[in-house]
């Protein structure tokens, strides 16, 4: 999870550096032409605030990119200073959609979670001790030796003595009840144990398929052609087809699509891994 989210603060990073950029270079350009009288000072202030406001988005996705990669770094066991660039591979995500997978399959296998397996393990021990609690009511056979050599009246005396001790009273019964209740609740723990897991299991499941519908019905030619429709928007302003406040919503825009569509992959790899924590077992690999 912590990789995914460092693999995506990168991405988005990338986009704010793309849009900084170009528009950079156009303020430098309409500032020449502001200071020909082609360009109101009012115009040239709006585009400067616009690219102070993406300087400013930026700086607090890099502030999440370190939070996030500090994190990643103290999981790997590196130093915090080292410089990880995490890779995924998007294009799985068209493979994985493809994929169907039937939530039966991987709900019958919910036993190999940790939190399943010691509510088994618990349930093993109680019995264990419910058997040692009825072995102690038994009778207790002792078997005692001595020897003595000049000690008593006889010489090289030896003797054996045999004991049995006999629970005549509550013959460890208290200790018994004990023991069955803590079968009986073991087995409730277990019973709980395994609702909690196909409920989890269940939810992480609807969660990934409705991440995975919604990266479908995305836009995903945005992403493709961003650096085309950026290109042409900067052109058409440069021109004077279209305004400042056109080019401002077309801007914003751009820049929250591929935005979004980057949170919805994202998510999709997040939902990916929560259903193989779910499961207590890899069933998606990418």
């Amino acid at each position: 999870t912590q990789y995914i989210k460092t693999y995506f603060d990168l991405r988005k990073s990338n986009v704010y550096d793309e849009e900084i950029q170009s528009l950079s270079k156009l303020v430098k350009v309409m500032s020449a032409q502001a200071d020909k009288g082609n360009l109101s000072q009012m115009e040239l202030v709006r585009l400067k605030a616009e690219l102070l406001s993406l300087k400013k988005e930026k700086n607090d996705i890099d502030n999440d990119w370190v939070n996030d990669s500090k994190a990643l770094n103290l999981l790997l066991g590196f130093l915090p200073n080292a410089d990880i660039e995490p890779m995924l591979d998007e294009s799985v995500l068209g493979q994985v959609a493809a994929k169907q997978i039937d939530f039966v399959s991987i709900d019958s296998t919910v036993n190999e979670r940790p939190d399943v397996k010691s509510a088994i393990a618990n349930i093993d021990a109680s019995r264990i001790n419910l058997r040692l609690q009825k072995a102690m009511a038994a009778p207790n056979l002792t078997i005692k030796g001595s020897y003595d050599r000049r000690g008593s009246a006889i010489n090289n005396f030896f003797s054996v003595g045999v004991g049995v001790a006999i629970p005549l009273f509550d013959r460890n019964q208290g200790n018994i009840k004990a023991a069955k209740y803590s079968v009986q609740q073991s087995v409730c723990e277990n019973d709980a144990a395994l609702m909690k897991a196909h409920s989890e299991l269940y939810e992480a499941f609807q969660e990934y398929k409705n991440a995975v519908a919604m990266m479908q019905s995305s836009e995903t030619s945005v992403e493709k052609d961003f650096d085309k429709l950026l290109s042409g928007l900067i052109s058409n302003f440069s021109k004077r087809n279209i305004n400042m406040v056109e080019f401002l919503d077309y801007y914003e825009s751009y820049k929250n699509t591929r935005l979004q569509l980057y949170d919805i992959h994202q998510d999709v790899f997040l939902k990916m891994e929560n259903v193989n924590a779910m499961a207590g077992r890899t069933i998606f690999g990418y």
